[in-house]
């Protein structure tokens, strides 16, 4: 099991696989590795991914189950289409990247903490569809161009909001209140949704 602390908090799955090996000196070539294929995290329990001295990191393998990701630390990107439900939080200073997948949030949340001057960043590169979004003050969230983020009732986004890719509100109620004047993406209000705006060009200066 994956253990985090004292507790295990997930399952992981081992299997080889090819992957494209860019050192080699002559020219690329293809491996066999053996690595982690896939997690599954356990009910009410939070995988936490990140790095002390802020590196880079990529989990390609498959992340299920109804437990929770955390990224407290350095930069993470998830590349793979996930099914897990417990939701995805990005700790102030750390930041997110999505690959150009669809599902790579899985199908919970997405939370952005903030302490009003610094914060989360998260930048959505595929298609992803979320039940909610909170996003505080001093956290940053941007739309790739070709992106698309749909999110679900009681979503708030107190922090910023940029790029070009589309916005879709799902029969929910949402509140703005940051000013977003650097989004300059399409937004879809779907199946009654309503947004409450606290803020001047609160969704984009072009909606």
């Amino acid at each position: 099991g994956i253990t985090d602390g004292n507790q295990e908090v997930a399952s992981g799955t081992y299997d080889y696989k090819v992957v494209l090996d860019k050192d080699r000196q002559d020219k690329d070539g293809l491996n066999l590795s053996y690595a982690l294929t896939s997690i599954d995290i356990h009910n009410d329990k939070v995988l936490t991914l990140g790095d002390p001295k802020d590196q880079d990191g990529t989990l390609s393998a498959t992340v299920s189950g109804t437990g929770g990701l955390k990224i407290n630390s350095g930069k993470i990107t998830l590349a793979a289409k996930n099914t897990f439900s417990g939701g995805t939080t990005v700790s102030a200073g750390a930041t997110l990247e999505t690959a150009k997948v669809e599902g790579a949030l899985g199908i919970g949340s997405l939370t952005l903490e903030g302490n009003g001057t610094t914060g989360a960043t998260v930048s959505i590169f595929g298609t992803e569809s979320i039940s909610q979004l909170i996003s505080d003050r001093g956290s940053s969230l941007t739309l790739q161009d070709g992106s698309s983020l749909t999110v679900g009732a009681g979503s708030i986004l107190n922090g910023s909001l940029a790029g070009s890719g589309a916005f879709n509100v799902d029969g929910a109620e949402m509140t703005v209140s940051s000013t977003n004047s650097d989004y300059s993406g399409e937004v879809a209000l779907n199946n009654g949704a309503k947004v409450t705006i606290n803020s001047v060009n609160a969704l984009g200066a072009n909606n």
